[in-house]
């Protein structure tokens, strides 16, 4: 046994565990894992489903526990549920949920043959949801029923007038009842019983136990009193019928021995016991009492079926009685041996009401809701009582065994014996004889020794009549005879006053007997005319003898005369007594033919009950042959299913590890595809200027062999509270100089040459953050967006990130000076990210862009300084606490991005100059530069797009009034970087039933911000875009609307909801901070009527920036159809009006037909028109923006001019597919070429939509 694996049974309570066959059931309770809070605070969960579908068994044959997955769905009123057993089957009512007052009333059935839940009745709102009740399967009138009585639960919405529901002191929604309910097993129907006599109070945690077919025994349990839940000793029998509840209450002076009266006690655990030759028993272990002390006593309730109670202590050790909660089964082995089995239980257990109790103890469970120390030794799991019944006519305990003599060969070879004495198991609830059945008993008895009187009569009889026939012989002897008939008469009568009280088999041995006598007297009449003859022949020879010897003869003659008239007369008389004597047989042979009748049907009763046994056998017999065989292809089933399981979990594992590995190439080679794109546009250009650069594409192709050693995107996982507008994946491979561009989200990263070896691979890792919570130091001004840079592993060079920031440095390389780069440590203990400034980095004032080489990895931002001091006295000293602070910030790095632990690395050790210029070798390439070989691409000179309109050079700060207290309150002045901050305003449109919605937003300039807010507007169309600056430091911008119109607008409703409509610079400048993860916006209703003008171009000024900038809302009619412009071509001039007025005359343009032909005619498009003319025309006609063609004409993008005109194309498809209109307005476009060819490739787009139609 010591080599096998066991199942290891745990703590229990709450439970009940009966015995079916062989074995002991249990299911629910209080458990290890249904304390768990997601279970046991979950009304109905997968995981309170896998607890309440298993079910453990304890085998009495090996002393082993086991555990069972039961079928079917089980019951979730998992501990104090109402429990009891018929035939092979348990049954669970009612419950409590284990959350809250939650409890159930529904009726299900487990078949411990199959081990499957069955629901009987679901749960009711007609009946009371309660638990702590009890309930026993009872049998009368040949019909089987489960009476359920008492306990606790929610108020019903049916409350019954025979039965009390009391509200609980500390809490009204817990209701205690004494309601009774009766279900029939065989039509399935609840019943509400009345009552009589004196029932219980409403109780809960009692016992309830069945003493005979109809009839129960309740004790103990808690009632409510004005001081809440008190134990009770009610004792209680109770008899069941179809429609009554008799209860009568047991005295205290009803039981012998008043000094061992019960005590008040609740939570205990009781059985009945019975012997071959004994009445039933109620053995009573543990429980609670009013002193919320444990009961460690056992008290035996013996002669309970007649009345004559008595009660006595039986002794045993407190390691059996000390508990509560627990589950008590009486189990009978032999004609005088009953086992109890007691299992589970708990030594201090109290339901918490306002906070858990403080203490504990090694095995003590905690939950929200109680607090317990929980009997969790090994030796006192399971215990067993062997009680004997001894001659002396009372019960005493034999042996006590624990866990450790459960697995003993002692209790082994105990068991064997017992086995082998009687098979218990198989019918082992006993059936105890009504009093119907004594009776008879008795009555059969007592025929038994009538019979035997009745025998003895006869054989007097035949003694009598044996005497008589003798003294006939002799006329002197007549009066004998008489005397004797006379003794035979009185037999008679005798012995029909036996039959007429005591009807039995043994009446025709009687009337055989009667008949017997019949001819017995016939036989003395013969006898008697002989003596007559015989005198008559003593007369005639006495006339021959003397004179004497005649008188003497004539004297006996008339003697002999007068004797035969006695006779005479007698023989009349017992002729009477006679023919009364064959009329009472007659009635008592008809009373014995009904008898007969009766018995025969009583033995066909037996038959048909004994056949119906047989038959019950028989199928029990086959179920567990089935169950046998169904058990063991179940086992056989389970390991092929746990061998498929395995092989199934090993192909998904290997299919999950090839998608992992497929999707990672397929992303890998995307990347490289792109980036092989962009190296060879790039080494197409630098080939003009050296030779030597072919060979960065030769690098660039080459196969990639992966060589990852931690996922660097994983280190970036622990940003929190962050808006993230886009996050990017980079591949770095061999060691040549590379650059990585991300300028649609402001970001460039230049690898140096040598970085990598030739065959290492390294991910590199980028999170654009547009804000969240970041301090940043104080008198500075976020500039850029915020970045988050890893690698998969350090590199042997710095990696130089470029940052674009909004600050125009064009004609101010002053401001230079003024802009700094600032980190944070991605790991932090606490929000918000504490920036700090760094040293290093390189401004230019001709570019947007800023520059830094770095080897630490963190959170990465340009911020500007606001103010200076006006006067300084400690310069050397300032100087020395700012390099302080910077190595502390480098440190704080270190320390918060522990992967990434190399130090920053200036090779130059070069930072801004006064006017923000830089000798540095290491700074962004300069495009001139044709002395070496350059290690990164050029950088975009954003100044060449933006023009702003040149001012007047300011040459000393301006003035502010602003006292900060960062600069021990001395009065400071702005270093013009918050002035010279570009702002970008975007418009869009969206169509909202009958009207359209513009909005126009304002935002830093900074492309990671702008395209954050383009994905939060990408169903919309994309209108006029503006760049701006504030005009004062702490000024506003206000969109103006009743400014005087250039065009008409007769017709049109423009509506803002915002008045005024006004954005003030330090509400656009909180866009990304933790508290405002959406840009400053404006909604405007615009509205035509049926009658308005068709085309809309309403400009509004924009007041507040530095130079004048006005916004156009252009929209059209929704009813008016497009209408091309006059061709200048004399030739073709009449065919574009023709055509289009063919199909305006139709309809206007299906947008899914137009797009439809832009996708089928896009080769032939790309073939006709140039990019540059149709970038301009498209730009003109709104169905582009300034942005995107900006990105459609960078010739520096990495993309082809072939691939640029495919995304302008698909603009343009995007916003037909959108506005069947603007297909029109491309067609217009297409005939204001002025060439043969455009107007063929009109006429074509144009018939090709005719054909769709």
């Amino acid at each position: 046994m010591s080599g096998q694996s066991t199942y290891t049974f745990k703590w229990r309570a709450c439970h009940s565990a009966p015995v079916i066959g062989r074995s002991l059931y249990l299911w629910g309770g209080f458990q290890p894992d249904w304390l768990s809070p997601d279970i046991i605070q979950a009304h109905d969960s997968s995981q309170k489903r896998k607890v309440a579908s298993t079910v453990e068994s304890f085998s009495f044959s090996s002393a082993r526990w086991s555990s069972h997955l039961t079928r079917g769905n089980p019951p979730l009123g998992i501990t104090g549920y109402f429990c009891t057993t018929f035939r092979s089957n348990i049954y669970y009512y009612g419950g409590w949920c284990g959350h809250d007052i939650c409890f159930h009333n529904n009726l299900n059935v487990l078949n411990t043959l199959t081990m499957s839940w069955t629901q009987l009745h679901p749960n009711d709102e007609s009946r009371m949801k309660k638990g702590y009740g009890g309930m026993l399967s009872l049998e009368f009138d040949g019909t089987d029923y489960l009476f359920m009585v008492g306990g606790a639960g929610t108020t019903p919405a049916v409350k019954h007038p025979q039965f009390q529901y009391q509200n609980n002191k500390t809490n009204d929604a817990l209701v205690l009842t004494n309601e009774q309910l009766l279900h029939n097993l065989s039509n399935g129907q609840f019943t509400v019983p009345s009552v009589s006599g004196q029932c219980c109070p409403p109780t809960s945690s009692f016992t309830i136990n069945k003493i005979n077919g109809n009839k129960g025994i309740m004790f103990g349990g808690a009632i409510n009193l004005p001081d809440g839940y008190i134990p009770t000793n009610g004792l209680y029998i109770f008899h069941v019928t179809h429609t009554t509840i008799h209860w009568e209450r047991v005295k205290k002076g009803s039981i012998s021995g008043k000094e061992l009266w019960p005590m008040d006690i609740c939570d205990h655990a009781s059985a009945i016991i019975n012997g071959v030759s004994t009445s039933p028993a109620l053995v009573v272990i543990g429980g609670w009492s009013n002193s919320s002390q444990l009961v460690n006593d056992c008290l035996l309730l013996d002669n309970i079926t007649t009345s004559q109670y008595s009660c006595k202590k039986i002794p045993l050790p407190e390691s059996v009685t000390g508990r509560s909660y627990h589950s008590l089964t009486a189990i009978t082995m032999s004609p005088h041996c009953v086992w109890l089995v007691i299992v589970g239980g708990s030594q201090d257990i109290r339901w918490r009401v306002q906070q858990l109790m403080e203490g504990g103890h090694d095995d003590e469970e905690e939950t929200g809701y109680m607090v317990g120390r929980f009997i969790a030794d090994t030796n006192r799991l399971i215990m067993i009582i062997e009680l004997v019944y001894i001659e002396a006519g009372e019960w005493t305990v034999q042996s006590v065994l624990d866990g450790n003599d459960l697995t003993s060969k002692k209790y082994q070879e105990k068991y064997e014996s017992y086995s082998k004495t009687r098979t218990w198991w198989m019918d082992q609830l006993i059936e105890y004889p009504t009093e119907k059945e004594m009776e008879l008993q008795r009555y059969i008895q007592l025929l038994q020794e009538k019979l035997q009187a009745a025998y003895q009569s006869k054989v007097s009889l035949q003694e009598a009549l044996v005497e008589a026939n003798k003294q006939t012989e002799v006329g002197d002897n007549k009066l004998v005879m008489t005397e004797k008939l006379e003794e035979v008469l009185k037999a008679l009568q005798e012995e029909r006053q036996i039959l007429t009280e005591y009807p039995t088999e043994k009446e025709m041995k009687l009337s055989r007997h009667i008949q017997f006598l019949h001819q017995e007297l016939q036989v003395a009449h013969q006898n008697k005319v002989s003596l007559q003859e015989a005198l008559l022949e003593a007369i005639k020879q006495g006339s021959k003898a003397d004179g004497n010897n005649l008188v003497i003869m004539n004297e006996k003659y008339e003697r002999v005369l007068q004797e035969k008239q006695s006779i005479t007369e007698d023989n009349e008389k017992l002729r009477v007594k006679v023919a009364y004597n064959e009329v009472w047989i007659t009635e008592i042979e008809e009373e014995k033919r009904q008898v007969e009748e009766e018995n025969r049907k009583v033995e066909d009763k037996n038959k048909k009950a004994k056949k119906e046994k047989e038959q019950a056998e028989e199928e029990k017999r086959q179920l567990e042959e089935q169950y046998l065989m169904e058990k063991q292809i179940t086992k056989e089933l389970k390991a092929k299913v746990a061998v498929n399981d395995v092989f199934i979990t090993q192909l998904e594992e290997e299919n999950e590890e090839v998608e992992k590995q497929y999707r990672k190439e397929k992303q890998l080679t995307k990347d490289l595809k792109s980036k092989v794109a962009d190296k060879e546009l790039y080494t197409a250009k630098l080939m003009k200027e050296r030779e030597q650069w072919s060979q960065t594409k030769e690098t660039s192709s080459k196969e990639v062999q992966f060589d990852y050693m931690i996922p660097s995107m994983d280190n970036l996982e622990c940003l929190s509270d962050v808006h993230v507008a886009e996050k990017k994946l980079f591949l770095i491979q061999g060691d040549k100089p590379q650059l990585m561009n991300w300028e649609k989200y402001g970001l460039r990263i230049g690898l140096q040459e040598g970085s990598l070896l030739s065959s290492e691979t390294v991910e590199a890792a980028v999170v654009a953050l547009v804000g969240g919570q970041f301090q940043f130091p104080p008198n500075t001004v976020l500039v850029s967006a915020v970045y988050a840079v890893s690698l998969s592993k350090p590199l042997s060079k710095p990696l130089k990130l470029e940052i674009q920031h909004c600050v125009d440095l064009t004609g101010r390389p002053d401001l230079v000076q003024y802009l700094k780069f600032a980190i944070a440590p991605v790991s932090t203990p606490s929000l918000p990210y504490q920036f700090s400034i760094v040293k290093g980095g390189e401004f230019k004032p001709d570019s947007w862009y800023g520059s830094i080489q770095r080897t630490k990895f963190c959170l990465v931002a340009i911020v500007g300084e606001k103010h200076l001091p006006k006067s300084s006295t400690n310069g050397e000293e300032d100087e020395e606490q700012e390099e302080q602070a910077e190595e502390e910030a480098e440190d704080e790095v270190e320390d918060g991005n522990s992967d990434n632990s190399d130090e920053t690395k200036d090779p130059q050790g070069t930072g801004s100059g006064a006017q923000g210029e830089s000798s540095s070798s290491q700074g962004v390439e300069r495009e001139e530069e044709t002395g070496s070989q350059p290690l990164f691409e050029k950088e975009n000179e954003e100044s060449k797009d933006y023009e702003e309109p040149q001012h007047e050079e300011v040459t000393a700060p301006i003035p502010c009034t602003e006292i900060s207290s960062d600069f021990n309150s001395q009065v400071v002045v702005s270093t013009s970087i918050v002035e010279n901050m570009a702002y970008a305003g975007l418009v869009y449109y969206e169509k909202k039933e009958a009207e359209d919605l513009v909005t126009f937003t304002a935002a830093k300039d900074l492309n990671a911000l702008l395209e954050f807010i383009e994905q939060k507007h990408s169903q919309a169309e994309v209108g006029q875009n503006i760049l701006f600056r504030f005009k004062d430091y702490d000024g506003h911008i206000e969109l103006k609307f009743d400014t005087p119109q250039d065009e008409p607008f007769t017709g049109w409703s423009i509506k803002p909801h915002l008045k005024p409509c006004r954005f003030l610079r330090c509400d656009v400048d909180k866009f990304g901070e933790a508290n405002y993860p959406l840009p400053s916006t404006c909604l405007i209703s615009v509205y035509g009527l049926p009658d308005a003008v068709p085309l809309l171009h309403y400009s509004i000024p924009l007041n507040g920036v530095v130079d004048p900038k006005t916004l156009f809302i252009h929209r059209s009619l929704r009813t008016t159809l497009p209408s091309p412009l006059p061709s200048t071509n004399p030739t073709t001039s009449s065919n574009v009006v023709q055509e289009s007025t063919a199909v305006s005359e139709t309809s206007t343009f299906r947008s899914d037909i137009a797009h439809r032909v832009m996708t089928e005619c896009t080769g032939m498009i790309k073939e006709r028109l140039d990019l540059n003319t149709l970038v301009d025309k498209l730009l003109e006609k709104r169905m582009i923006n300034e942005r995107e063609k900006k990105k459609v004409l960078d010739e520096r993008c990495g993309q082809t001019a072939d691939q640029r005109m495919d995304e302008l194309l698909s603009l343009v498809k995007a916003s037909i597919r959108e506005d069947g209109e603007d297909f029109g307005l491309f067609l217009e476009i297409i005939k204001q070429e002025n060439t043969r060819r455009a107007d063929r490739l009109a006429q074509t787009l144009l018939e090709n939509y005719k054909k769709s139609l």
